[in-house]
């Protein structure tokens, strides 16, 4: 059953981005773009730039214009589009068209979207349509994530999502969060780090290192380390320690890295740690139900119906990358049979 909903989801999709190629094709840098386009790793005082070329594939000449739809945005951030003419960041929709010839491409600057984080992290996702002005039917969507981030974290030599699970059986003494953190920005940095408990397995204890080592009781690094653009730290200047003390369960902590001049420049990451029992008992398994979830494919958030047995005493959602790779992880709320979750700053692909 799985099997066929998957195949019936691979073919509507493929089914529209055929009926759409019809009309139009967008390249960039050599590549043809399918519906979801990720922007990121650009210093936040900088303007991240989606300008690919437009190609009309119909036999008729055609009057093309474009709407731009802010699907969700990083506050206080601007963002503005051109098409023939560049607008105001109010401006949804070009006042001009431009007529293009069955098989022309637009000039490389004819369209452009445009995006300025300022100092503010995160993800801003917006819809720009290509459409015939005179059947609106003939059109093309295209997705783009503009992410910035202020801080970059890198650990076993993979870069960091907004979270990371650390997991291991209970019986271990300590689970250790290392990663090497860089300063992406193209300004001098005096850093700090705050440490922000948001689920903590009853029994357990954790701290954390800048610099220095602080108590179980310290939240925020007294130390800050003066960080020049794009320098990155030692390994262990930087840990987070996770201490089960016999308790299974997850505990989510919240890094937040940031400039003590200048608190708007941020970064904030999440920290699963899991102890895990050695074995689960099975009674509580057969009470445990999780529907599919949807919508499928996403763009901004998913959303999973669940029923947990009485028994449980925590639960979480993990999404994983083709490759096994824990890319984001969620806690359940044991009182509720729902739950939404983020995975606007995902790159496009399977999970």
């Amino acid at each position: 059953m799985m099997k066929k909903l998957l195949l019936s989801i691979f073919f509507i999709i493929a089914t529209v981005l055929y009926v759409n190629a019809q009309t139009f094709k967008l390249t960039w840098d050599g590549t043809q773009l399918g519906d979801t386009v990720v922007i990121k790793d650009v210093s936040f005082v900088s303007e991240m730039l989606f300008d690919p070329i437009v190609t009309n594939l119909t036999s008729s000449d055609i009057k093309v214009k474009v709407r731009r739809t802010n699907i969700s945005e990083v506050e206080s951030t601007q963002n503005y589009f051109c098409w023939v003419a560049c607008y105001a960041p109010f401006i949804d929709e070009s006042l001009e068209y431009f007529v293009m010839g069955s098989g022309v491409s637009s000039a490389q600057d004819a369209f452009s979207g445009h995006y300025t984080p300022l100092s503010y992290s995160g993800t801003t996702i917006v819809e720009y349509m290509f459409y015939n002005m005179d059947d609106e039917s003939q059109n093309l969507k295209v997705y783009v994530k503009y992410v910035a981030n202020n801080f970059q974290l890198t650990w076993n030599g993979e870069p960091m999502g907004a979270s990371v699970s650390v997991s291991a059986e209970f019986i271990v003494g300590e689970l250790v969060f290392n990663p090497i953190v860089r300063n992406s920005t193209d300004s001098t940095l005096k850093v700090k780090v705050r440490r922000t408990n948001l689920i903590v397995v009853e029994g357990s204890e954790n701290y954390f290192q800048w610099v220095l080592p602080y108590e179980d009781s310290t939240n925020v690094s007294i130390e800050y380390l003066e960080m020049a653009p794009g320098a990155s730290t030692e390994v262990d200047l930087f840990s987070g320690h996770y201490k089960p003390n016999g308790n299974a369960g997850t505990t989510s902590v919240e890094y937040t890295f940031f400039d003590i001049d200048y608190e708007i420049i941020y970064q904030k990451f999440v920290v699963n740690y899991t102890s895990l029992p050695d074995a689960i008992d099975e009674s509580i398994l057969k009470g445990v139900h999780f529907s599919a979830i949807y919508p499928n494919p996403a763009i901004n958030f998913v959303n999973l119906n669940y029923t947990l047995a009485p028994g449980v005493k925590s639960a979480s959602i993990r999404i994983s990358n083709i490759l096994g790779t824990v890319v984001s992880e969620a806690n359940l709320n044991l009182n509720s049979n729902s739950t939404r979750v983020d995975v606007s700053q995902l790159d496009g692909g399977i999970y």
